[in-house]
């Protein structure tokens, strides 16, 4: 079955709009019920596209960090091992040169502190450099914008595309017009979170490990109280603890490339053109952060030759525009939780504050959900 041009208006309209019903979808659009219907059977069939949740973690008493670090190709065992703890949410390995680059994103407690394992990892010589870097938002965008529905193919015009970015949206400032794309902001001030949301932090965890399953299928398998997690499910949408969002497998779109671009700079203007322009490509997740390194990174999907064009882009037209980059290859990925282990949480509602060093030895965690 073939993508058209109608089924990426309603995937699109679906994305900004993740709660409507099919019904109020296609009323919207002014197109039938069915043609709505076959359109979302379709995706999940070819492309395994699927509803998920963004957590936002400021609700819940955590604050997002990112570590990026480069090391040594014979160290990377170690390195990741030493970066294993249960604030772990995610972990991503890149190619970098001659040195293997990863990427660990966490949900820390106020005043957690991962510093003195890097510095010992530094002073044995497992790692060249690191940053440690605050997200301040985050968010993920689907586009058939490069999408041509004749050849059913990806054809990214590379050339229009920097130029778009480079004389349109940050020569010219459209970069305010900024597209509506599902993002997490975090809240700055400390403690900014509910404790009704902790206390319920298991109904959390159910709805968020399960966004396919009905809400009948979801009571039912765990005997919840239906209304009772019908009005939690509600409380977290409008307070703003979960959002949620559609995805699709990368490699089933049709996508063959995974490549990391990190931007570093403090100019918000040229921050919000990158943006909108990577928004436009195919498959974009993004972090814009502060800390170690102020700026925004890219985890994009895709077509062949994507990586050998962004960085003749780069290289190009946006070297005297920005601070520094980095253009790095994924090679491994790994997902480990969405949200830490409820263990963790103490008789106050409150995240543990674990040991990271004991006799100048890192303490390694070989089960992530361990208490």
């Amino acid at each position: 079955m073939k993508v058209k041009s109608s089924d990426a208006q309603i995937i699109n309209e679906l994305q900004q709009e993740p709660y409507q019903s099919i019904r109020f979808l296609a009323k919207k659009l002014k197109i039938k019920k069915d043609k709505v219907f076959r359109c979302l059977k379709k995706f999940r069939e070819q492309f395994r596209f699927e509803a998920a949740y963004q957590i936002n973690y400021s609700k819940i008493g955590l604050t997002p960090h990112i570590v990026l670090l480069e090391c040594r190709y014979r160290k990377v065992g170690k390195v990741i091992n030493a970066l294993r703890n249960p604030y772990l949410l995610e972990l991503y390995q890149c190619i970098g040169g001659e040195a293997i680059y990863i990427l660990a994103k966490y949900a820390f407690p106020l005043n957690f502190n991962i510093k003195p394992v890097l510095g010992l990892m530094r002073s044995w010589n497992w790692i060249k450099e690191n940053y440690i870097i605050e997200i301040k938002s985050e968010g993920y965008n689907l586009s058939f914008h490069y999408f041509d529905y004749l050849t059913q193919e990806w054809i990214i015009k590379w050339l229009y595309w920097g130029l778009m970015v480079k004389d349109v949206l940050i020569s010219r400032e459209i970069s305010e017009l900024f597209p509506k794309v599902n993002m997490i902001e975090y809240a700055n001030k400390e403690n900014n979170y509910g404790l009704n949301t902790l206390k319920n932090m298991k109904f959390l965890i159910k709805l968020v490990s399960n966004p396919r399953i009905s809400l009948n299928k979801l009571t039912d398998s765990d005997n919840f109280n239906k209304h009772i997690f019908y009005n939690l499910k509600k409380f977290f949408i409008e307070n703003n603890v979960i959002k949620k969002f559609y995805k699709i497998d990368w490699r089933l779109a049709g996508l063959k490339e995974r490549l990391m671009v990190i931007v570093k700079t403090e100019d918000e203007r040229i921050l919000k053109s990158l943006l909108s322009g990577f928004l436009t490509l195919p498959e974009c997740n993004f972090y814009i952060v502060k800390g170690d390194l102020n700026g925004i990174i890219f985890l994009l999907s895709l077509p062949y030759g994507g990586f050998g064009k962004i960085h003749s882009i780069f290289a190009e037209y946006f070297f005297d525009k920005i601070d520094s980059y980095w253009l790095l290859p994924i090679v491994e990925e790994k997902k480990v939780s969405l949200i830490p282990p409820l263990s963790f949480l103490d008789k106050n509602l409150s995240w543990k504050m674990i040991p990271v060093l004991k006799n100048k030895r890192i303490i390694l965690y070989d089960e992530l959900n361990e208490t």
